[in-house]
């Protein structure tokens, strides 16, 4: 793979984008922008208005994918927030805003990272994902 461009946007939160392909910018490149931001631990709201202005600065740009760190949505460390049902609540519609926001930006694919639940009925009932919104749908 190579990378061929990479700068830091000026607009918006922090970014850094960067084309990558087979041949750099050519045929089969993927343009993705990398976000930089600084979640608050707990504003759930907060910090899927701020994925939604960073993907909104990135568009111009053209991307194929803006991704976000770790535990963006809830913030880094969420620590014992993650144990209280009001707040995985609230996480899953901080979710439900992000699916809109990639119906906003169709042709951009947006990687969020989000503590969501794994189904299990005893011991943790929350993973840590990586989720893939596309075109208004979760992709994966």
């Amino acid at each position: 793979m190579a990378v061929n461009h990479y700068d830091t946007l000026t607009d918006g939160p922090p970014a850094i984008s960067f084309s990558a392909g087979p041949r750099g910018d050519g045929p089969g490149a993927m343009k993705i922008v990398l976000c930089q931001c600084n979640p608050v631990i707990g504003d759930l709201r907060g910090n899927a208005a701020m994925a939604g202005r960073a993907v909104a600065a990135a568009a111009p740009h053209n991307p194929d994918l803006v991704v976000f760190p770790e535990l963006f949505l809830q913030g880094y460390p969420p620590r014992d927030l993650l144990e209280q049902p009001w707040f995985v609540e609230a996480g899953n519609a901080a979710l439900d805003t992000l699916r809109r926001l990639s119906m906003d930006f169709p042709e951009i694919g947006i990687v969020i990272g989000a503590a969501v639940r794994n189904g299990r009925q005893s011991g943790k009932r929350l993973s840590n994902a990586a989720l893939l919104y596309a075109g208004g749908r979760l992709v994966h």
